[in-house]
């Protein structure tokens, strides 16, 4: 029988979600007749990629990186696995998840770090990033995040009704899945809310809009860059139950990448996106059982 916090968890969370959904229609509308009004010059912004200083030898080296992250990580999960199985139980997983997604998106912001200096490049050169346009860009992501959920939403659902459909068995993500243990640790939570919401978007960002973008869009054109950077972004998460949705929203990072001229836009996007679904999972610690 459901229990007062319960119910007061799933009501917190139906709130938010409704709240969220209105606020993203109102600013999706908003959007919408403002870029019909003002289109964006699409020559003067595919210029503006072909300024960038990132390369296809960049690109190659960047996804060698990321593969050989995945290839170790893999490896180190096997190897601790046949060590100590019980690392690997559903209520004792936590550390070992946190540890590697922690270790896999520091290594990636630290050769995109070594990568700038090897090349003796500018933040702002490389990806836009600077003081003054600091309000414009976090503005810039709030209001994209705001206009894509929506969107988000709604193929998220049609996606997982889908699913349901063909009686595949739909779960979250094993992070969220750790997350919405009622019995984690502080310490845990906190770190992967910090994963999730800082080290994450970072890295990704960076190397996807940052780098693999406009790269991409020198030689396939913005649209066919922007999907198959989506399309990249969505399978690598390695969840089919969010493919769909996860290729929506990084449509959006790129859209808000190509409009503001700054990676700082997409990853505070970024960051909101992943921050609410945070919220909700910690909200739905206590209106449901955590099995997905």
């Amino acid at each position: 029988m459901p229990t007062a916090p319960a119910d007061a968890a799933a009501l917190s969370y139906a709130i938010l979600t409704y709240l969220v959904l209105i606020a993203g229609l109102l600013v999706w509308l908003g959007v919408t007749i403002r870029l019909r009004r003002n289109p964006p010059d699409m020559a003067a912004l595919s210029v503006r990629f072909h300024r960038t200083p990132w390369t296809l030898q960049d690109l190659r080296l960047a996804t060698a990186v990321v593969l050989a992250l995945f290839g170790i990580l893999i490896l180190a999960r096997v190897g601790a696995y046949w060590l100590y199985p019980a690392a690997y139980e559903e209520d004792t997983r936590g550390p070992v998840v946190l540890g590697n997604t922690l270790l896999f998106t520091s290594a990636g912001i630290a050769f995109v770090a070594f990568r700038v200096r090897q090349r003796r490049l500018t933040w702002e050169h490389a990806f836009g990033l600077r003081m003054n346009g600091l309000a414009g860009n976090v503005l810039h992501g709030v209001g994209g995040y705001l206009a894509a959920i929506p969107l988000v939403l709604a193929s998220g659902y049609a996606y997982d009704a889908y699913l349901r459909s063909i009686d595949y068995p739909v779960r979250l993500q094993e992070i969220a899945q750790i997350l919405r243990q009622p019995g984690l640790p502080a310490w845990q939570t906190a770190g992967i809310v910090a994963v999730v919401t800082v080290f994450a978007p970072v890295m990704e960002e960076l190397l996807f809009r940052g780098i693999a973008l406009p790269v991409l869009a020198r030689h396939w054109g913005i649209l066919r860059a922007a999907l198959a950077v989506s399309l990249a972004f969505a399978f690598i998460h390695f969840h089919v139950e969010s493919i769909v949705p996860l290729f929506v929203i990084s449509l959006g990072f790129s859209l808000v990448y190509v409009l503001s001229g700054s990676v700082l836009a997409p990853i505070v996007m970024h960051a909101v996106f992943n921050a609410v679904n945070i919220a909700g999972l910690l909200l739905l610690r206590h209106a449901a059982p955590t099995g997905g």
